[in-house]
């Protein structure tokens, strides 16, 4: 399981971009570039030995909107530290008042939306051939898109399911990994999964584009989308020649 686009998009804009603690804003900006400072935050933790754990009643709703809450590193890093102070019902009541002090906020704020980047149009897909190319891709991405091919059966779409899945979790917990030997089994994992896929005749089509994340509180921001396809080979043997033909219309 991970956030869902859908949570991630709610928490922030009903956030405003801000820690529902310390009210800073989460967005830090330094030489014209935008970095998100925040952190999306389990009020009952992921991990099975977190803090408040113990209050877990449906695991299926761990990454769902209603147990994330928008901090600054600062106050996460407090609250999962002292979780008999900062209990389940403290910081679902501060994240409760906080969403209702940002809808209170002057009207200068403007919905959430992302907003394509100039090469999300032109920049092209490219073989996924390892590990590490992929873990370059979705490691720290804000949000993940998938797709499938048109003619995909049952049975292949439930393992592509699992398949992007796998992906995406490997991505989503990339900022919480401490030093290389962590990345490393992260690579060779997604690396066992490029060949899997390979076995069953499938190619994965990788690229990583910029969005900005327009509205709320904050300033314009960043937005960084990690894309996979699942293709035929037959489907990149095409892609490839077309591109071959292009360049030579073009230098002809």
């Amino acid at each position: 399981m991970a956030i869902s686009v859908e949570s991630r998009k709610r928490l922030w804009g009903r956030s405003g971009g801000k820690c529902a603690i310390c009210k800073e804003n989460l967005f830090e900006v330094a030489s014209g570039y935008d970095t998100i400072v925040g952190e999306e935050a389990h009020i009952i933790a992921r991990s099975p030995c977190g803090p408040r754990r113990e209050f877990l009643a449906d695991p299926s709703k761990i990454d769902d909107y209603s147990n994330l809450i928008l901090l600054c590193p600062r106050d996460h890093t407090i609250v999962d530290a002292q979780p008999a102070r900062w209990t389940v019902e403290r910081l679902r009541e501060v994240k409760s008042t906080h969403e209702e002090w940002v809808q209170n906020l002057p009207p200068e704020e403007r919905p959430i939306r992302l907003v394509a980047g100039r090469d999300y149009w032109t920049k092209n897909f490219y073989p996924v051939v390892d590990g590490p190319l992929l873990w370059r891709i979705v490691a720290g991405a804000h949000s993940y898109k998938f797709d499938h091919p048109a003619d995909s059966s049952a049975d292949e779409l439930d393992y592509l399911a699992e398949l992007f899945d796998t992906i995406k979790d490997w991505g989503e917990i990339a900022s919480f990994m401490h030093g290389r030997v962590e990345e490393r089994d992260a690579e060779r994992s997604l690396g066992e999964s490029i060949e899997e896929a390979m076995g069953r005749s499938l190619v994965l089509m990788g690229r990583r584009v910029e969005m900005t994340m327009t509205g709320g509180i904050g300033p314009d921001s960043s937005w960084q989308q990690a894309e996979i396809q699942a293709w035929r080979p037959e489907q990149l043997l095409e892609a490839l020649a077309s591109q071959s033909d292009d360049k030579q219309a073009t230098s002809g």
